[in-house]
This record gives structure tokens, sequence and C-alpha cells, in this order.
């Protein structure tokens, strides 16, 4: 469980190391009066999506989504394919994609976030080279991190273009968001 400090004055801690029981205990040696407050943290606008699926050829579309926790669901909601926002303020969102093709030519790679800004996507990468790493092997791997302001209701969906994958390309990753500030 994450939680909050708020630490108002100054403080000096020492290390009691009984070997037993090993403490980190307060200890004021300056004027005035310091005082450690420990919060729970209240913010349970929290969620996860993986995706995991083989794109063949040239593949065009939605990537589908697999819900891996969702701490509001009326927040937040997730269905196969997309991510409701149900709550407006500032979002943080942690995108990491992994691709993987084995081609006989250099496929290219291009991901939109859409929904974020309205009626339009929001463009992550866009005909990126996959870089050859053996014999006819392509990987890609890629973390972008943002903070967006959202004004709800907002659908976001993650769309993937795959060109020049004459074998098919395997893309897996993770979205994860939490709500910043209201």
């Amino acid at each position: 469980m994450k939680q909050s400090f708020l630490l108002t004055g100054i403080l000096i801690f020492v290390l009691n190391s009984n070997a037993q029981n090993p403490q980190i205990q307060p200890k004021n040696r300056l004027p005035g009066n310091p005082t450690l407050t420990i919060k729970k943290d209240t913010n349970a606008t929290r969620f996860a999506v993986s995706f995991n699926e083989f794109v063949s050829g040239a593949g065009v579309g939605e990537v589908p989504f697999t819900n891996r926790y969702n701490l509001n669901t009326s927040n937040i909601s997730s269905g196969s394919n997309y991510i409701t926002i149900n709550k407006t303020g500032l979002y943080h969102f942690d995108l990491i994609i992994h691709l993987g093709s084995i081609s006989s030519k250099e496929p290219s790679f291009s991901t939109y976030l859409t929904g974020i800004y309205p009626s339009s996507g929001f463009s992550l990468l866009k005909d990126e080279i996959i870089r050859k790493s053996e014999a006819g092997t392509y990987k890609g791997n890629w973390h972008f991190s943002m903070d967006v302001q959202i004004t709800a209701p907002a659908t976001l969906q993650l769309r993937r273009y795959v060109i020049n994958a004459t074998s098919g390309a395997v893309m897996e990753g993770n979205l994860l968001g939490h709500l910043i500030s209201e």
C-alpha cells in the first residue's frame, strides 16, 4: 500500500540497531515541535490493462486489452479494446510496448492512443522502422510516460499499424494509468 508522508518542522532520525527489531526513531535535536504524520493514500483511481496479440502481415486496427486491475470501476471502465475514463482530471499514463517480427522485409510500425484529445489521435510512434536484431528477426521496445488532462467521459483506444511484417508480428505490453488530481 502506497502511503503519503507529511513532515512539518525538522526531524533527525537515528537507527536503533537492535538486531532482533531494528527501528528508525525520530530524535528531536532542534528547536520547535516537529511532527511526522502518515496518511493513507486515498487515490483509488488506478487501472492497468495488458495486450498480447499476433498481427498477421499488414495489421491495422485496435489493440485488444486484457484487464489486469481497476481500483475504481465507477471512474474507469474497460472493454475488449477500450478504456473509458468517467472522471475529469489530470491522469498519468505509462505505456510499454514490445514488438517482434520475423520478416523478409524491414517492417515499420505506428501506434496511436486515441481519445486523449477530442476527435483526434495522439501519435506515439509514426512509421518507426523496427531494427534487425539477427537474421530476419526484428525487435522493438518502447516506453511512454505522459501526464494528460482528460475531460470525462473519454474513451481511449490503442491503435496499431504494422507494415511489411511478411510473417506477422507479435505485439505485447501494458497500459497503466492513475488519477493525479481532479
